[in-house]
């Protein structure tokens, strides 16, 4: 009598676990490029391309959306950019307006999201608006976009990805939030 043993094979029923790569998050264009340093609300618009990396529907997708603080050396920001990641103090993060996916995301599926807000150099604590406070003296802003997914309808969400941008106003003007 013979048996089959199937090595790496959860209980049966079991859901697929997710890692912090079952979803890439791009940006691919983001309008305008370099936004004006002003109080007054000035329209920001993100394009993210959000793709599942996986053989399996990611159900209850959610992109939570952070401003970092700023980055002011150049070895910093190119260390930055080489290996994107948001910042270990939470304190330092500007929460925003998440994006929620209206559907389930398909296996190997892309799609397109448009993230729209607004830069001032005024501080917002609903999340509506990006604040370039630029405290000390200047800097580029790290914007995060962080993916959470389940892997069944109303299941547990977990992190599935991360993606990150850089926004430098276009006048370095040293300024405290308000």
């Amino acid at each position: 009598m013979s048996s089959t043993v199937l090595v790496g094979a959860g209980p049966a029923g079991a859901q697929p676990s997710l890692d912090d790569q079952s979803v890439t998050v791009a940006v691919s264009d983001m309008s305008p490029t370099t936004p004006t340093f002003t109080a007054t609300p000035s329209a920001l618009t993100i394009t993210l391309l959000v793709t599942n990396t996986t053989d399996q529907q990611l159900d209850d997708v959610t992109i939570h959306v952070d401003r970092d603080a700023p980055v002011t050396q150049q070895k910093l920001l190119e260390a930055l950019m080489a290996k994107p990641a948001p910042s270990q103090d939470p304190n330092v993060l500007s929460q925003l307006t998440p994006i929620a996916l209206d559907s389930p995301l398909k296996p190997h599926e892309t799609r397109r999201l448009t993230y729209k807000t607004t830069t001032s150099t005024a501080n917002d604590p609903g999340g509506k608006n990006i604040c370039l406070c630029f405290e000390n003296g200047g800097g580029v802003y790290p914007i995060n976009f962080t993916a959470f997914a389940a892997t069944e309808p109303g299941g547990d969400t977990t992190q599935a990805g991360f993606g990150q941008t850089y926004l430098r106003p276009s006048r370095t003007h040293p300024r405290r939030c308000r």
